[in-house]
């Protein structure tokens, strides 16, 4: 979301086509929202962190990929610049960039906050929910940071390749280590945590 225009802009897409697009994001976010908020209710936490954890993953794989796969890179008096090897490979990207939105703010985004609410014990909720978050904002800031970085060191097809690698390293502690909080009270989470 940060990056989406500077991303859009690098596979050649106009100024103009790149906002057009970090709005699509933007919209395509709240859409996806207004769905994980729909299936939340119906559906296992496990199972919409999962789909949505692998969604991701996939398509920042698939983002990676049509990096070093429809793109190339020339070097014009000494400065490298991103050239697209059909048409319509920038809108390739801006397609992937969507789905893993979708994947993100439809599925990951409401069961997060959801369970972050619900695995803390009532006396130190407050306190829980306050590191989390701070964690959670932390690595934010490393991911804005680190990310330019590496677009511009090592190109669209490892930068999303690594952060497609470390989503796979996330699905498997997900598969491993998170619990199902669906149709239990929070005095039963609590008890689920305690064994």
């Amino acid at each position: 979301m940060y990056y989406a225009p500077t991303v859009l802009k690098a596979t050649g897409l106009g100024d103009a086509a790149a906002v057009t697009g970090a709005v699509a994001n933007g919209i395509i976010s709240v859409l996806a929202t207004l769905l994980g908020m729909a299936l939340i209710g119906k559906h296992s936490r496990r199972k919409m962190f999962f789909t949505g954890q692998a969604g991701v993953t996939v398509s920042l794989v698939l983002i990676g990929l049509a990096f070093k796969f429809f793109f190339h890179t020339e070097t014009v008096n000494g400065v490298d610049t991103l050239h697209a090897n059909f048409a319509n490979a920038p809108y390739v990207i801006l397609g992937l960039m969507l789905v893993f939105l979708v994947f993100m703010q439809g599925w990951i985004a409401p069961v997060f906050w959801l369970m972050l609410a619900e695995i803390y014990p009532l006396r130190m909720r407050g306190v829980g929910m306050g590191f989390a978050v701070f964690g959670l904002w932390i690595f934010d800031f490393m991911i804005q940071s680190i990310f330019p970085y590496l677009l511009s060191h090592y190109g669209g097809g490892m930068t999303f390749g690594f952060f497609g690698a470390t989503n796979v390293i996330m699905l498997i502690l997900l598969v491993k280590y998170l619990p199902e909080t669906r149709g239990l009270t929070l005095e039963q989470i609590e008890k689920k945590f305690r064994f």
